[in-house]
């Protein structure tokens, strides 16, 4: 089932993860939990989010680099139960495939690394 959007609905090719969070982090509740300054870093250019489960285990061959990485609860549950140095590798691992950004669901808080 194809749904066509509003007339009024516009689509954005690409957008600054600086621009995306001004512009719509109240909306969305987003909490910035990094330098404000990192934000001006990358772009967003895919529409689709990444739900970046494999990754989290290390697993990157048909890793969605260009996506957003969404971690939800069961990334989150996986990734506390791995050590600080499993966590930081993995992360070391996802920002080096320069993915735009990271959205935690659920009020969910980020691991301190």
């Amino acid at each position: 089932m194809t749904t066509t959007p509003p007339a009024n609905y516009q689509y954005i090719e690409s957008i600054g993860v600086k621009d995306f969070f001004e512009n719509y982090g109240e909306k969305l509740l987003l909490r910035l939990v990094t330098s404000e300054k990192t934000l001006s870093r990358s772009t967003i250019r895919e529409r689709s989010v990444n739900r970046p489960a494999l990754a989290v285990t290390g697993y990157f061959k048909y890793f969605a680099h260009k996506r957003i990485q969404l971690f939800g609860a069961g990334e989150m549950a996986f990734f506390r139960e791995q050590s600080s140095a499993k966590r930081v590798k993995v992360m070391d691992a996802m920002a080096s495939k320069r993915i735009p950004c990271v959205v935690v669901s659920r009020n969910l808080a980020p691991t301190p690394e």
